[in-house]
């Protein structure tokens, strides 16, 4: 039979990690010393390896220079359920237990999928490859935005900018990610384990399904992948989707060999198809929400703009060389 373990970590009272065990049922007291609890989950403890969004498992640069529908917006969404900065905050690891072996699940929406009752949002430990070669690593998990099950997996400072340019990288820093003091990306180790994205900065966001043909992540080029679904509190981003009636996401970037000036990826409306100078044209044509291109001397297209993620922008305004004042994060669910 499949089992579900729950270690308690540093910092975690006996109390509720009891009572999460009594309330599953089938308890087995482990008084060996260890401090670990494990319980029959009743199921195969690895939750639904898709989402609503996604429904078929789909195919598994350091810093730079400088479903169906998704739910209706709550209050919940003006603010980000994220870690302070500089503070871990330790919570129990929720492990898959199967064929004589346990690990941590590979995404916080799994770890969400298989608890019961919910476990609070915090530092958890995940594994994306499962029994591949790569070790667990440390994520933040927000349990309460949206239904919750978001694994943040990229995080740029507001003193930076450049770091989300080639959705590809692996800058190898996951705690730093999720304590909030460092800036990087970890996306590439969810290649395949999930099926939206949510983007925030400050109190604005845009969520949006993944089509499962495609992965923005795995280091391919797409100019218009049709979204099956997009939501967003801006106004403007929302009165251009709605018009055009949907929206598409476009990757215009790879480290290796394509790097426009302009504008690297971004998400705009159905109808632009501005793809001259990265994900707009010429003159910073183009409608939606945008990630600056590469730095002056390294662009293969259009003059070297650099910059981070410069959020909404209309046609003529400038998207390129462009800093937040907030954090910048990417999850993934």
């Amino acid at each position: 039979m499949a089992r579900r373990r729950v270690t308690a970590g540093r910092g975690v009272s006996a109390a509720p990690i009891l009572a999460l065990a009594l309330l599953a049922g089938a308890c087995a007291l482990d008084l060996s010393g260890t401090g670990a609890l494990s319980f029959d989950a009743g199921g195969s403890g690895r939750g639904d390896a898709t989402t609503d969004a996604a429904s078929a498992d789909a195919s598994s640069d350091a810093a730079g220079d400088d479903g169906g529908a998704l739910a209706d917006s709550t209050a919940a969404d003006t603010a980000t359920a994220d870690a302070p900065k500089d503070t871990a905050v330790d919570v129990p690891t929720v492990d898959a237990c199967a064929d004589g072996g346990c690990g941590p699940l590979a995404t916080c929406k799994r770890i969400l999928d298989t608890s019961s009752p919910p476990l609070p949002s915090g530092l958890y430990t995940v594994d994306p490859d499962g029994a591949g070669p790569s070790p667990p690593i440390q994520v933040w998990c927000d349990m309460t935005t949206d239904r919750g099950g978001w694994t943040l997996v990229g995080r740029e400072l507001s003193s930076g900018k450049g770091q989300f340019r080639y959705l590809d990288a692996d800058t190898n820093n996951p705690l730093g990610i999720a304590n909030g003091t460092q800036t990087g990306l970890v996306g590439k180790r969810f290649v395949g384990t999930y099926g939206e994205v949510w983007i925030d900065w400050g109190t604005t966001y845009i969520r949006f399904t993944r089509p499962i043909t495609f992965d923005m992540f795995a280091n391919v080029l797409g100019l218009a992948v049709a979204l099956p679904a997009v939501s967003t509190n801006d106004a403007r981003l929302t009165g251009w989707l709605d018009s055009a009636g949907s929206g598409k996401l476009c990757v215009a970037s790879r480290d290796s060999d394509v790097r426009p000036g302009d504008t690297s990826w971004g998400i705009v409306p159905a109808d632009d198809n501005n793809t001259g100078c990265g994900c707009n044209s010429s003159g910073w044509m183009g409608r939606g929400a945008y990630y600056g291109g590469a730095p002056n001397g390294m662009q293969t297209a259009c003059n070297g703009s650099g910059g981070g993620w410069a959020g909404v922008k209309d046609d003529t305004e400038p998207k390129g060389n462009i800093s937040q004042t907030v954090d910048t994060k990417l999850w993934i669910r």
